[in-house]
């Protein structure tokens, strides 16, 4: 997934930011960065804080993404 200007990524942004995007406290968005990397924003229904509800309600903004990590290629 690619991130756009006005969204932000799970996997680079500060706690500040993401508990600003994401709509929830600093200890959530404390253990959002514990937790990356996220292959997709879906994949912040494993973060205790965020249930099913607040998933729904992050995914339906539309303000975050999560620019994948790279892996190197086999050589």
């Amino acid at each position: 997934m690619i991130c756009t200007s006005n969204q932000t990524d799970l996997n680079s942004s500060s706690e500040v930011q993401l508990a600003k995007a994401l709509g929830v406290s600093r200890p959530v968005a404390q253990r959002v960065v514990a937790l990356r990397p996220y292959l997709q924003p879906s994949d912040l229904l494993v973060v205790d804080g965020i249930g099913p509800g607040r998933l729904h309600d992050i995914l339906s903004s539309g303000n975050v993404c999560a620019t994948p990590p790279y892996v190197a290629a086999a050589s």
